[in-house]
């Protein structure tokens, strides 16, 4: 079984590496590991005070990056049906570089 690191910003380009990397590995087991990350300097103050009460920064910022990794994950399942293919979603408050070698 093969793991297979597919890093995500939710454009339309990442989308369009992650189907090539599919019909690349077709026909095998494998485990696709699709990655957003999101480096700390990147938001504001705003972004921290209107994070929902009760939750952590991390949690409050990071939110709708899960919602759309999610969708991510449905999409991949979708045009995969017929292939032995996992996907796990995995998101980190981190630069993409620390990311990938935490990963």
């Amino acid at each position: 079984m093969k793991n297979i690191l597919l890093p995500t910003d939710f454009s339309e380009n990442s989308k369009n590496a992650i189907r090539f990397a599919m019909r690349f590995f077709e026909g095998e087991t494998c485990t696709f590991h699709i990655l957003n990350s999101q480096k700390p300097s990147g938001y504001i103050t705003a972004d921290v005070l209107y994070g929902a009460p009760g939750t952590s920064i991390y949690e409050g910022i990071l939110n709708d990056n899960k919602m759309e990794l999610e969708k991510m994950v449905r999409f991949c399942e979708s045009i995969s049906e017929k292939e032995n293919f996992t996907f796990v979603p995995k998101i980190d408050f981190d630069n993409i570089v620390d990311a990938v070698n935490q990963g």
